[in-house]
């Protein structure tokens, strides 16, 4: 299905003409519901007037008509020159720049700075929009643009307009038809009403007429011999389970009634064994505080031992280097009172019997 809107009406009786006879010529390719293409004529685009642009599914190219026919030869570099039945040779200017390669080029990326803003053409990679000038008619093209130009300029003719929108597809931009009419709504453009006419008979061109779809290679159909194939060994069959399913329902309702009688046992049985363990970890140190109490009682009612000699005959206090580990001070004894030791007993002893044994010498001499 083809739409055309435009903001503002053609300034000269052959603009018109031109635009009636390309949207003519899409029904070729786009004329069943399935299909739909938009044609927004001479409508401004971020400040720049740009002579028509086309939505497709996918594809965005902005484009210019050239109200020429002839022979072309167009280049990057230079001006586009073209040779007319006539055998004039005139040359194609570009509205106000040098050549239709540069104007094409500054309508591209002013259409790519608009839809840049509108949230859902942002989705697509704008960098994909394409351009093309569409010629009355043309004999041949000279083409002298870049490789890397033609990926995203082309040049065709009224003739073959029809065929170059329905080839051109980018991989980058995927539009929805909902998209378009709330742009064109936004935009506020106007339907633009036409009587199409019979399309015009494109002639196969070797520039001009987009290159076909390389075919499916078909593999070759090659018969082969049948091979005979020994039968497979009978395997037993195993019985249906579904015979089996009502024993194994009984069984089912006889062990779970059983398992949760003994997962409740084994659950009770855990929980006495843990409430034991807490009675015995709280009266154990009940027991201990108890027998700390009653000793420490005990050692305060013992009364205390009173020393064994008069107060006046205390000696002097040890040095403080002397003191036991509590801190307590010794006081000297004095030296009558003081209980022997047993190295000095045995040397009591011994000196006890040699006087005697001296005086039993004595004795015996007298």
């Amino acid at each position: 299905m083809i739409y055309c809107f435009y903001g503002n009406q053609a300034e000269h009786a052959h603009e018109e003409r031109m635009l009636h006879n390309f949207l003519s010529q899409l029904q070729l390719d786009w004329n069943t519901p399935e299909q739909w293409i938009y044609i927004v004529y001479n409508a401004m685009w971020n400040g720049q007037d740009i002579d028509f642009v086309c939505f497709s599914p996918f594809s965005i190219v902005v484009g210019d008509f050239k109200s020429y026919s002839g022979k072309l030869a167009a280049g990057e570099n230079g001006p586009w020159k073209l040779l007319t039945q006539n055998n004039d040779m005139i040359e194609v200017k570009g509205g106000n720049q040098f050549n239709p390669y540069r104007q094409l080029r500054n309508n591209k990326f002013s259409l790519l700075n608009f839809l840049s803003k509108e949230s859902a053409f942002s989705r697509c990679e704008l960098g994909h929009i394409g351009a093309v000038t569409v010629f009355t008619a043309l004999t041949d093209v000279d083409d002298l643009l870049s490789d890397k130009t033609r990926k995203w300029m082309g040049i065709t003719d009224i003739a073959h307009c029809s065929a170059y929108f329905a080839a051109k597809k980018s991989a980058g931009i995927r539009l929805e038809q909902q998209w378009v009419d709330e742009l064109m709504g936004k935009m506020n453009l106007l339907p633009y009403e036409w009587h199409p006419k019979q399309p015009i008979d494109a002639l196969e061109h070797h520039y001009l007429t987009p290159k076909a779809a390389v075919p499916n290679i078909v593999k070759p159909n090659i018969k082969t011999l049948p091979q005979k194939v020994s039968s497979p060994l009978k395997r037993p069959q195993l019985p249906a389970l579904s015979k089996f399913w009502p024993v194994v329902f009984l069984a089912l309702l006889l062990f779970i009634p059983s398992a949760w009688q003994k997962i409740n046992d084994a659950f009770t049985k855990m929980k006495a064994k843990t409430s034991s363990n807490n009675a015995s970890e709280q009266t154990y140190p009940t027991a201990a505080d108890e027998m700390s109490r009653t000793e420490t009682a005990a050692i305060a009612e013992q009364p205390r031992a009173e020393p064994k000699w008069p107060e006046q005959k205390l000696a002097q206090q040890i040095h403080p280097s002397e003191r036991d580990k509590k801190g307590n001070q010794y006081f000297e004894q004095p030296e009558a009172e003081k209980p022997m030791t047993a190295a000095q007993s045995v040397k009591a002893s011994e000196n006890q019997q040699n006087q005697q044994n001296q005086q039993n010498q004595q004795n015996q001499q007298n």
